[in-house]
């Protein structure tokens, strides 16, 4: 090897040292200094699969939300940014509790109109979602009423969070909730209990105490936790031994379901049902 091809080499270890000495900071750097986490949502037609990154919360995200309407006489409720038929839906309010959520800002105020049709003749209304209401990354509920004031018919939003639909469910366990829309049963008040296989058993929904707490009309009472398979669902009245409705499911172990009474007594088309989200 000759003086020169030896000098040769040493500059260019040096060059490597230096480069090392210079990158290798920044390098470790961009893999663990900056690392930060973040959860993401991807909402499918199917399900809502949370994917985290690594190990923190991503706050800034959209509020997510959902619609189902309790027409008396049923129909799907059109909501609507602006008025006016050929603006396209915001969302469509049907009385099936669906899957999929509609993302909005978690920020800012938001108004919407509704369009709706009871016995052929239209009617509209809106509603407001508040500023900071919902959470960022949260997921909610908003059930629309009929209501009767002062004589004419309005829609009444009822917000609910949906944060359990983020916790998997115990094995063997599934998800179940209910919603009470109908306003004229029983009587006089239109308040109701449910029990699972037995309707002289011991009620879903109790207080803090353990205590039966029934579930009245405009109410919507969140997700309990409840053993997956074949079971009956009654609806009772408290004091009366006689069920109301009673519907039997299959449920599937980790799954969501909302339960739901629909209609009036009065026109003859009140149901209880029970869906699978």
């Amino acid at each position: 090897m000759t003086v020169a091809t030896a000098k040769k080499d040493t500059v260019l270890r040096l060059v490597l040292v230096l480069q090392l000495v210079i990158f290798t900071p920044i390098i470790i750097g961009s893999f663990f200094g900056c690392a930060r986490t973040v959860e993401t949502e991807v909402l499918h037609d199917t399900d809502t699969i949370i994917q985290h990154d690594t190990d923190t919360i991503n706050f800034d995200g959209p509020a997510w939300v959902r619609f189902i309407n309790f027409l008396t006489k049923g129909g799907v409720i059109v909501l609507k940014t602006e008025l006016g038929t050929s603006i396209s839906p915001f969302a469509n309010a049907t009385q099936l509790m669906g899957k999929e959520f509609v993302p909005i800002r978690s920020d800012s105020a938001l108004v919407l109109y509704t369009e709706y049709f009871i016995d052929g003749s239209p009617h509209f209304d809106s509603l407001t979602i508040p500023s900071d209401s919902l959470l960022p990354s949260s997921l909610n509920t908003i059930s629309l009423f009929q209501v009767d004031q002062d004589g004419e018919t309005r829609i009444a939003p009822f917000f609910a969070n949906d944060s359990m639909k983020k916790v998997m469910a115990p094995a063997g366990k599934t998800y179940f909730r209910f919603i009470n829309g109908i306003a004229d049963h029983p009587q006089p008040s239109p308040s109701v209990q449910l029990y699972l296989d037995d309707p002289q058993g011991t009620p879903l929904f109790v207080d803090g105490n353990g205590n039966s707490k029934p579930v009245n009309f405009l109410e919507l009472r969140n997700y309990i936790l409840i053993p997956s398979g074949v079971h009956t669902i009654y609806v009772r009245k408290e004091g009366e031994a006689t069920p109301l409705y009673q519907s039997q499911k299959t449920f599937r172990p980790r799954a969501y379901y909302t339960a739901k009474l629909t209609g009036a007594k009065s026109i003859g088309n009140d149901a209880f049902s029970i869906d699978e989200e």
